[in-house]
């Protein structure tokens, strides 16, 4: 009982020569933006560990932990022995940061609790206002410092896809410009005017044929004039050319009315104009045909008389001669031109593929382009509505659930264990003492340790015979033991209640 008085009572002294330790906590809330992702997506791709790792190492860097040490007058008996990085070093270990959230990658916001230990309760209180504040503001600067790095990312990229998207548009108008008419867009219309300039063709190539016949009749009818007015007959072998002559123009002129008819009807001047001449050719090849044959002997000077070249009438055939002869030779131009034409736009034609494939490579790379510029303006506009609304609610961002607590009691040391600690100890060290006495008493106190000792049979044994006076001392003694005895436990037990209210 004595030793355990002892070790008692000495334990609560040293627990209560300790200095105390007082520890103030707050909690802080760090919610995500409550938009939803279909209207703004946030730049936010870091996880809110990570996010928090990087910011407590911000945060406890030496220089703003040195900071608070001499804002808040922290180790005042130790600054001048030891060097800023031991009280750096030191105040770390009374630091304690720990993420409330188990999963904090399926929640909307995340939690941390912030503690210091610190000698004074305001100490540790102002530490804690100071550390909760830095976190508040390190995660704010980290928030805006990625938003502005990334929109500034994205319009570095962007600059260089619209330059990349300008170049891809000069090549594009280049080649259009420079393969203008190849193009395959192009294909059908140069297929239509293709079409085209063959029908034209066709008809310059007739109207040519038909201006060439006229030439010959006009020539038998000049030739015919001239043998008529040099004798005064015609031969036959030239009425006979005479005679095919004007059929041969009759049969034009009738198969022009015939086309000129399934368009116009019948009284449209060009075709009363084209029967009229119809008629007056029927009467000259009825005239002709009528006409007495000349005898068999008859003959005509070689060369025609300057009267027969005179005569009205082979002027005017003359006059159809030359005019007849240009409209050959315009024709023929036509035609020519046609020709080349024609010949032009088969060859881009025959050109459009190889120009339809270096036009698709040259589209494809513009299509890209374009859409990298699309894509990349897309995300810049993006990235500037999140930098904006993470502005907006950077106040409702961050709640403190728990300010920083002033505590009334010391964390540490935790008297109540150690007294507890040392009443234990104290009757375990009191308890090894009695029975270390015990085993060392080598007196007899019974007839069994008499027997333990010695062989020999015991024959008689004789019983403590006290006197009366002997017998009151006795009483008095074991009353004393038993008093002290209750004396101390009362002693023990109200250390203990104190340790219990004052710890």
């Amino acid at each position: 009982m004595i030793t355990a008085l002892i070790v008692s009572i000495g334990t609560i002294l040293v627990a209560f020569s300790l200095p105390s330790h007082y520890r103030s906590e707050a909690t802080l809330f760090v919610q995500k933006l409550r938009v939803p992702e279909r209207y703004v997506t946030p730049n936010e791709t870091v996880n809110p560990m990570e996010e928090f790792d990087s910011m407590t190492s911000d945060v406890l860097s030496s220089a703003r932990l040195l900071r608070i040490i001499n804002e808040s007058n922290l180790y005042s008996s130790q600054r001048g022995k030891v060097e800023p990085n031991t009280l750096v070093a030191l105040m770390r270990t009374n630091i304690e940061l720990q993420p409330l959230n188990k999963n904090p990658e399926r929640r909307s916001g995340s939690a941390f609790m912030i503690a210091f230990t610190a000698d004074d309760p305001q100490v540790a209180q102002q530490v804690v206002t100071r550390l909760t504040s830095l976190f508040i503001e390190e995660s704010q600067h980290t928030q805006e410092g990625h938003d502005a790095g990334m929109t500034n990312f994205l319009g570095s990229e962007l600059e260089a896809a619209q330059e990349d998207l300008a170049q891809q548009e000069s090549a594009l108008r280049d080649y259009k410009m420079k393969n203008l008419g190849q193009l395959p867009e192009q294909q059908q219309g140069n297929l239509e005017i293709l079409t085209g300039l063959q029908i034209q063709l066709q008809n310059a190539q007739a109207n040519l044929a038909r201006s060439r016949q006229q030439r010959v009749y006009l020539q038998a009818m000049l030739s015919q004039s001239v043998s008529t007015m040099s004798s005064g007959l015609v031969q036959p072998s030239a009425r006979a050319a005479q005679i095919e002559a004007l059929r041969a123009e009759l049969a034009r002129l009738r198969s022009e009315r015939d086309n000129m008819l399934s368009r116009y009807s019948a009284l449209y001047p060009d075709v009363v104009s084209l029967n009229q001449r119809i008629v007056d050719e029927e009467a000259r090849l009825n005239r002709l045909l009528l006409a007495p044959e000349p005898p068999s002997g008859a003959s005509h000077p070689a060369q025609p008389s300057a009267e027969a070249l005179s005569d009205p009438g082979a002027v005017q055939l003359k006059s159809q001669l030359e005019a007849n002869r240009i409209e050959i030779a315009d024709a023929e131009r036509e035609s020519a031109g046609l020709e080349a034409r024609i010949a032009g736009y088969r060859d881009r034609l025959n050109h459009a593929p190889v120009s339809e494939q270096q036009l698709a490579e040259i589209q494809r790379s513009y299509d890209m382009a374009k859409q990298n510029y699309t894509d990349l303006m897309s995300k810049k506009t993006e990235s500037e509505l999140a930098t904006k609304l993470a502005k907006s609610q950077l106040d409702e961002q961050f709640q403190i659930i728990d300010p920083p607590s002033l505590p009334l009691q010391p964390s540490s040391p935790n008297r109540q264990a150690i007294a507890m600690g040392g009443l234990a100890a104290g009757v375990v060290i009191g308890v090894l003492f009695a029975f270390l006495i015990e085993a060392r008493d080598r007196s007899f106190h019974s007839e069994k340790d008499v027997r333990g000792v010695y062989p020999l049979p015991l024959v008689v044994s004789i019983p403590t015979l006290r006197t009366s006076s002997e017998q009151r001392r006795l009483i008095w003694r074991m009353g004393f033991e038993w008093a002290m005895g209750s004396l101390m436990v009362i002693v023990m037990l109200a250390a203990q209640f104190y340790v219990l209210r004052k710890g």
